[in-house]
């Protein structure tokens, strides 16, 4: 069995992130906030398309939970550099999907992060192994030149850097993925992923 197979569980309420999500995406459309009752549908499609769960929906494969992650960040980094260029202001009473999208998949991405990174299943990998031996060998091809970027930038790492470096090489993968062009957006995304699960390496 590869590291990227083996069945994790869901912690906490032992809820699937689809069936919180969706908690949280009636009580937005019951309060008439549509835009973000939308991003939180998109985050439940996608758990749906890329992940596999035990029978009993208690665990979900880590590799296919991976892939559900990146998913989610390749949306985030999307709106994320739509709303850095442009040029219109997003106020509260005039909200702009883009805008609404990347607070509400940023504000829930770092649970996504931390299924993978808190697992017990998981705590014989350490460092940036826990990143790159549970990224299953095949991708989907919307993913694929993100997940190649993520795994080359994670290979030339060759120890955890301080929370600070971590930071800081983070803040400027940030920077490329703004600066880039439409053509290398889905890797400069990927390397900026990579970057930020270095801030959770244990």
């Amino acid at each position: 069995m590869t590291s990227s197979s083996i069945l994790v569980s869901f912690r906490g309420d032992g809820l699937t992130d689809s069936e919180w999500l969706g908690i949280h995406e009636e009580h937005a459309r019951h309060r008439g906030e549509t835009l973000r009752a939308d991003a939180l549908r998109w985050m439940i499609n996608a758990f749906d398309k890329y992940t596999v769960l035990s029978e009993d929906r208690s665990k979900v494969v880590v590799g296919s939970y991976r892939l559900f992650e990146f998913a989610v960040s390749l949306e985030e980094s999307e709106h994320y550099k739509k709303c850095a260029l442009s040029t219109e202001f997003f106020t509260p009473r005039e909200p702009a999907y883009p805008e609404i999208a990347k607070d509400e998949l940023h504000a829930c991405a770092g649970d996504f992060i931390a299924l993978t990174q808190f697992a017990t299943e998981l705590v014989h990998l350490e460092g940036v192994y826990l990143w790159t031996e549970t990224v299953p060998d095949t991708v989907p091809y919307e993913l694929a030149e993100f997940v190649s970027a993520y795994l080359t930038e994670l290979s030339a790492t060759t120890e955890v850097p301080t929370h600070r470096a971590a930071w800081g090489g983070y803040s400027r993968a940030l920077r490329a993925l703004i600066s880039g062009t439409d053509e290398t957006f889905p890797s400069d995304a990927g390397r900026a992923h990579a970057r930020k699960v270095l801030l959770h390496a244990r």
